[in-house]
């Protein structure tokens, strides 16, 4: 009887023991954000860029429907190494703004541009008023990604 004893207290403590282990190693997602303003999409934009390694600063500015980011990065970092730091914001951002056209760059003179445009939007200067620099940032930002729309979902029913 006492070594039956043994053995159960011994299951009991692997099973607690497996059970914590599972329900504490969960992947980090970034928590998915409530609709709100572009001033309040734009700044978790920001906060959650700042967030992928090698990103020192991020600005973002929301016109219409899509997000351009803007990237500082963190040293010097090469052509191979600067694509893969705004592949994994653009993906992030992708994730947590489906609904918005995503365009992520580093190049300091389209950062400047998303700065100066979100400045002046920020003092409350109309979003018409820089269509040109809008215009350029389409133009000039490669990495981007196209709104998924609701409607084109695949279905689920079997």
């Amino acid at each position: 009887m006492n070594a039956a004893r043994r053995n159960l207290l011994i299951f009991m403590i692997v099973l607690t023991g497996v059970c914590l282990v599972a329900s504490g190693c969960r992947s980090q997602t970034p928590a998915k954000p409530e609709a709100g303003t572009p001033k309040e999409v734009a700044g978790l934009v920001e906060n959650e860029a700042v967030k992928v390694d090698g990103v020192s600063q991020a600005k973002a500015l929301v016109a219409d429907k899509t997000i351009y980011i803007g990237l500082e990065l963190t040293g010097n970092q090469d052509e191979r190494q600067t694509s893969a730091i705004e592949q994994s914001v653009l993906d992030r951002m992708t994730y947590l703004e489906p609904n918005y056209n995503i365009a992520v760059t580093s190049d300091m003179i389209l950062v400047g541009k998303i700065k100066e445009v979100a400045a002046g939007f920020a003092q409350g200067n109309r979003l018409s008023n820089y269509s040109n620099e809008i215009m350029q940032l389409d133009q000039g930002i490669k990495l981007k990604k196209e709104a998924v729309d609701p409607n084109l979902a695949p279905s689920t029913a079997h």
